[in-house]
């Protein structure tokens, strides 16, 4: 049980830290959205049903573990498409690249998001397979890269943010004598055209990170979420 657990978190771009406490590296395989209602719920049912009906529990058992396998093996292949997929439109593009990967989107194991770091941002894609929909058009996230930015990435605040974001995005907006830094992290990223069919309409990115600074420099204000976090310099 303990060790499919720590299958299940290395499959989901969230990861897990298998090494810990050698390493807090995060490894994971991005085959499985975090929460994926599918998989959860028919093995669910399944491992239900072997408690209602305790002659087939045998059966019903093998039944769940060969769902199991076939669901994550699918997984599997899919994310290798929509990766190869997405590798192939970054060619196209010319884009030069630090790191690649393609995530999966919630409810649906043939919506993918492509994201790809660079030395100036991140590109992002959303990929459909087998459907109508395919590929979107490509966006970019440009790094802010003024005085503002930088003293914000050195503060305590974004270095543990930056150390959990997978595809962090930092920008820059000035009111006033106030300059704002907010760092977001694209993996959070979710196809409008599935908030759309779930009825949720347009979606932001969640888990934002907002430093705000005065005009001599100073750091004033920190917020998570839109909720305040005690300042730490």
């Amino acid at each position: 049980g303990i060790l499919f657990h720590i299958f299940i978190d290395f499959i989901t771009p969230y990861g897990t830290q298998i090494l810990y406490p050698f390493s807090e590296t995060r490894f994971s395989l991005d085959w499985m959205f975090i929460i994926d209602p599918w998989f959860t719920g028919i093995l669910s049912l399944l491992l239900a049903a072997g408690k209602i009906f305790p002659r087939g529990r045998a059966v019903l058992g093998y039944v769940s573990l060969a769902f199991a396998v076939l669901y994550i093996g699918a997984e599997s292949r899919l994310h290798s498409v929509a990766l190869g997929i997405f590798r192939d439109e970054l060619l196209k593009s010319g884009t030069e690249t630090l790191s690649v990967s393609v995530l999966p989107q919630p409810l649906s194991i043939l919506k993918w998001v492509g994201l790809a770091s660079t030395d100036s941002g991140v590109v992002r894609q959303y990929i459909g397979l087998f459907s109508d929909s395919g590929v979107t058009a490509p966006e970019f996230f440009p790094h802010a890269s003024d005085r503002f930015a930088s003293k914000a990435s050195r503060t305590e605040h974004a270095g543990e943010y930056l150390r959990f974001a997978r595809f962090p995005t930092v920008t820059t907006q000035t009111t006033g004598d106030f300059h704002t830094v907010e760092f977001r992290d694209l993996q959070f990223s979710v196809d409008p055209r599935i908030a759309k069919a779930v009825g949720l309409g347009e979606r932001d990115i969640p888990f934002v990170l907002r430093l705000e600074f005065d005009k001599s420099e100073m750091l004033t204000g920190v917020t998570f979420n839109d909720r305040p976090v005690p300042l730490r310099r």
